[in-house]
């Protein structure tokens, strides 16, 4: 495993029907609402199912100059035409996003980071091409913390694809707030198998090294 993990979570048995733990250590300790069974892809995430993991700083990436790195490191299937987050850390209108990490209806893979979302004034970058074919993958993205679209980068099956920056605004750095940690499905009907969070880049390598050890 990669130095820097923060958070590790596997939505298979032995996790119960409303609870998965943190294999990370951190205490971390999810709280599942409205999933469905479990399946050899993960958990079933049919729509307005979500896993709620709480606030916690270390969840936050705002301190640094302008931000601190990090990465997130996904498997699971997801639904054509679905829009399902990953990893977000948003409330909702009125509280600023950190960042989503999500597929969306157009079937690309984005991470987007808040400055000011309610403003306008966000970074992000977008796969270029559908990458969501309802078959099982590696998703993960990765951030340098300098402060630019050019420093995310997005990886499936632990190769980077086409991608292209998106941002607006005069972006400073992401604002932490006290929404929680959150997967979740609000349309489509995916799976998740496991999770990860790092409080570092990871490099290129170290995404393909997951990839070929496979999920958690």
């Amino acid at each position: 495993m990669p130095t820097g993990l923060i958070g590790g979570w596997t939505f298979l048995p032995p996790a119960t029907a409303d609870k998965v733990a943190d294999f990370s250590q951190g205490g971390h300790q999810g709280t599942i609402t409205n999933a469905g069974a479990y399946s050899p892809a993960g958990m079933v995430m049919a729509t307005n199912a979500s896993v709620n993991f709480g606030d916690a700083a270390s969840f936050s990436f705002d301190g640094g100059s302008p931000d601190d790195p990090f990465s997130i490191v996904a498997w699971g299937e997801l639904e054509v035409g679905g829009a399902q987050y990953l990893a977000i850390k948003h409330l909702s209108a009125g509280d600023n996003m950190e960042y989503r990490f999500r597929s969306y209806t157009d079937e690309k893979l984005q991470l987007y980071l808040g400055h000011n979302d309610n403003a306008g004034i966000v970074i992000g970058k977008v796969s270029n091409s559908a990458i969501i074919d309802g078959a099982f993958h590696q998703f993960a993205a990765t951030y340098d913390g300098g402060g630019a679209a050019s420093g995310i980068i997005l990886y499936v099956d632990g190769s980077a694809p086409a991608q292209s920056e998106s941002s607006a605004g005069s972006y400073t750095g992401m604002t932490a707030g006290t929404a929680p940690l959150v997967i979740d499905d609000f349309a489509g009907n995916g799976k998740v198998l496991s999770l990860l969070l790092f409080n570092r880049e990871l490099s290129a390598l170290e995404i393909d090294a997951l990839f070929k050890r496979g999920p958690f």
